[in-house]
């Protein structure tokens, strides 16, 4: 390019950018002036958004120099499924970054793999869509709860719930590093009440290859500790962004499973135990109760038996005949008719007439009146009517 001057403008309707992107109504200018070739492409639209680059080819001690930048302001997240073939599930959301960067090379492909430096990308209300921290849960959950489950089982769940999950990154501004030929852009932190998400991307600017990794970590509030973080990778070209299919691997979280499996069935083995114990111990109780209660009516049955035999002793003492003697040898029911008067009664005694055929005055004076005895009426003792027995075995009134 020696002693080249000249200046270049066109006007494109679409200019590929490479690997299926394209920028509309772009105002490109070349220039060569000494022995320096730049490019500068101004006012082109891409994804939703406004585009601008420049570059400088210049000759260096061993082969060439470039420097240059590119800016990208406000793309649509949404366009990009479009762009690269998807079927539209990607994000929403805007997305603007600058690019500054320079290096030294013997070719043009020699010159991209060692160039090197800085920018920033700023994000606008994002949503990705992917896994999130509320979907290992639920899937960690579920494989919990089965009888058997393998790790295909497991990442088939994982894969299910990663259709219906969505993370928010929000308003952020984050840091972009050329170096090697490659963008690395710096972790993006998402967290959530559910959860941790981290996100790692690197684009190869040679082969335009995407790698974008997600490590998300579930909350468990139950267990008092996370599950093991899921990785869920997209890798493949930047043209099929948005139709990558998710690589799940999800060692750690299966190992863990089976370790609170088996710490479940420890408690519950230690559950059954102790319910085990528990019924022992009521059924120890229950045979002592009732052999108290056998006990106690057995010593009440002798009581009554014992009162039944002392009744006879009892009713003999009361005299012979059941006819008490006074202590002057006379009957006590005469000597109460006596102090009562004739004709009365006294003592149980009856006064009346003498029987007939018998006299009833001698020497003219009148005979007393002869007293019938009544024969004491024996008491007998009402015999307590048996309990039932259920109250007899479990002592109810």
């Amino acid at each position: 390019l020696k002693g080249v001057t000249g200046t270049i403008k066109l006007k494109t309707g679409r200019l590929e950018i490479g690997d299926g992107f394209a920028v509309t109504g772009a105002e490109t200018e070349f220039r060569a002036s000494g022995g320096e070739l730049s490019l500068q492409v101004a006012n082109g639209r891409g994804l939703g958004g406004q585009f601008s680059a420049s570059l400088a080819i210049g000759k260096a001690a061993a082969g060439a120099a470039v420097k240059g930048s590119l800016a990208l302001d406000g793309a649509d997240l949404s366009k990009i499924a479009a762009a690269s073939g998807g079927t539209g599930r990607y994000g929403t959301g805007t997305v603007s970054l600058t690019l500054d960067f320079n290096g030294r090379g013997l070719s043009p492909r020699g010159m991209m793999s060692v160039i090197s430096g800085q920018g920033e990308m700023k994000l606008g209300d994002v949503v990705l869509e992917g896994l999130d921290a509320d979907g290992v849960r639920r899937a960690a959950e579920s494989a919990l709860e089965a009888e058997e489950s393998t790790g295909e089982q497991l990442n088939a769940l994982l894969l299910y719930v990663q259709g219906e999950g969505k993370l928010k990154l929000g308003d952020r501004s984050v840091k972009l590093a050329i170096l090697d030929g490659a963008v690395l852009v710096s972790d993006i932190y998402v967290e959530v009440p559910e959860g941790r998400t981290k996100l790692a991307t690197t684009l190869d600017l040679r082969t335009l290859g995407y790698d974008n990794d997600w490590q998300v970590t579930a909350s468990d509030p139950k267990a008092g500790r996370p599950w093991p973080a899921v990785s869920v990778g997209y890798v493949g070209r930047l043209s099929k962004l948005a139709a990558l299919e998710p690589r799940i691997t999800s060692d750690a979280l299966q190992r863990e499973l089976a370790v609170r499996k088996m710490e479940r069935n420890v408690k519950e083995l230690e559950r059954l135990r102790q319910l085990d114990e528990e019924a022992a111990r009521q059924q120890r109780e229950r045979e002592r109760q009732l052999e108290l209660e056998s006990r106690r009516l057995e010593a009440e049955r002798e009581r009554q038996l014992q009162l039944e035999n002392q009744r006879p002793g009892a009713e003999q003492g009361a005299g012979v005949g059941g006819t008490n003697v006074a202590p002057n040898g006379t009957n006590p029911a005469e000597a109460a008719g006596g102090q009562t008067g004739q004709g009365g009664e006294a003592g149980g005694a009856v006064v009346g007439a003498p029987p007939d055929g018998l006299p009833r005055s001698v020497n003219g004076q009148q005979l007393a009146p002869v007293k019938q005895q009544r024969r004491p009426r024996r008491k007998r003792r009402r015999q307590p009517k048996p309990k039932p027995l259920v109250n007899q075995i479990f002592g109810l009134d």
